[in-house]
């Protein structure tokens, strides 16, 4: 007999508050029940909490409607996290052989891992997530080491942590609004899950999540994530820039992103003119293709190579292969051909496994989708049952 449970997973982003509820059918199968969304109002900014009675209400409305379609009730929920005041760091731990054959036992590994995980938060910090890289074996790097030969071995952990104040404030709205933590997870590393195949994982990729208020990312090698971080940089400020540039407002501007946003124009574009609001009223007015071609590129630019910064201590020969793209700004016409010249790799945009229903195959969906998969992953390890991405899910909903 088939054993379920429901599990909710939910996403404070810049623009969106996001809810999605599946079953999962004993510990492998994900069947998607209902999602929701709801405008934050501003009261989230690139990834940070900044009115707390205001999220509480938004985060209780987009639970309500999930729960309303799906004919569900839930009781717990697992969190995509974000926001600036999240910091990464590596950090290695050690251990000696102790076999007198000197082969790697379990306990050695276990040691290893313990000593890295070990270091300690200066105060007001609380790690969010301790993800294991991999094993080095007398300084050579091994992803199995044990029953191999060596004098000693280093575990390397990707160590996620926030802010005390943020954390606790997060967890009181989940909490006031009757719910309790299941998982919690970062944006950039669920968005990755998502939307790479297990080839890519294994050779090496960059998974870019660009949202509204900034760009959420993780490198995966080796099937290990081995980087990840935030870009306080997003559509948003894409945006800002054209509205501030072509004197239009906030809501024409981001219209104006969306309708003509191209980052590579042919000659016989460039002098293309466009109605601002589209109505050839009294307030609307022309733009040329090219102004806002030339915008949404410098800004486009800028965050791509903010993010090569970040991760070129992976841009190597035997390190990242090539980038992937995701969030909503990813259907941003001529992206990947400027993140293709920019990281020297090959790029292209987010893809889901088939067995995701078709309305759930939404860049902007990356991360709850993600987490999805990491509950699932996590549940099958426990049940220590072998399945394929994100198992079988069926369509379920509505």
């Amino acid at each position: 007999m088939s054993e379920s449970q429901t599990i909710a997973v939910l996403e404070w982003g810049t623009s969106k508050v996001k809810v999605v509820i599946a079953e999962l059918v004993d510990g492998k199968n994900l069947n998607v029940i209902s999602k929701s969304s709801v405008d934050t109002l501003m009261a989230v900014k690139k990834g940070d909490i900044i009115d707390v009675p205001k999220t509480y209400g938004k985060t209780r409305d987009a639970i309500s409607s999930a729960e309303s379609k799906g004919s569900v009730k839930i009781k717990t929920v697992s969190l995509a996290i974000s926001g600036t005041h999240i910091k990464v760091f590596k950090n290695l731990g050690s251990a000696t052989i102790s076999s007198p054959d000197g082969l790697v036992r379990p306990e050695d590994v276990e040691r290893a891992k313990e000593d890295a995980k070990r270091k300690i938060l200066e105060s007001g910090r609380t790690y969010i997530q301790k993800i294991s890289c991999g094993f080095y074996l007398d300084g050579k790097f091994c992803i199995s080491p044990v029953g191999k030969p060596a004098s000693k071995i280093d575990a390397e952990y990707l160590m996620i942590h926030g802010e005390d104040s943020r954390i606790l404030e997060m967890s009181n709205i989940i909490r006031s609004a009757g719910l309790e933590f299941d998982d919690i997870i970062l944006s950039g590393i669920a968005s990755a899950i998502a939307v790479t195949s297990p080839r890519q994982k294994t050779d090496g990729v960059l998974v870019a999540d660009i949202g509204a208020g900034s760009t959420d990312y993780a490198c995966i090698k080796n099937g290990k994530v081995v980087l990840a971080g935030i870009v306080p940089v997003g559509g948003n400020h894409v945006t800002n820039d054209i509205a501030l540039g072509l004197r239009l407002s906030a809501k024409t501007a981001e219209s104006v992103k969306i309708s003509c946003g191209k980052l590579n124009l042919r000659e016989d574009e460039k002098n293309k003119v466009y109605w601002a609001i589209g109505d050839k009223q009294i307030g609307d007015k022309k733009i040329l293709a090219d102004s806002v071609n030339k915008i949404v590129r410098s800004r486009v630019i800028e965050l791509l190579e903010i993010l090569r910064e970040e991760v070129v201590e992976l841009l190597s020969e035997d390190g990242i292969q090539e980038v992937v793209l995701t969030g909503g700004a990813a259907n941003t016409e001529g992206i990947c051909d400027l993140a293709r010249d920019i990281f020297s790799r090959p790029c292209s945009k987010g893809k889901f496994p088939a067995e995701l229903p078709q309305h759930l195959r939404l860049q902007s969906w990356a991360t709850p989708i993600g987490v999805l998969e990491h509950i699932r992953m996590r549940e099958q390890k426990k049940s220590t049952h072998k399945s394929g991405l994100l198992g079988t899910i069926k369509n379920m909903f509505f």
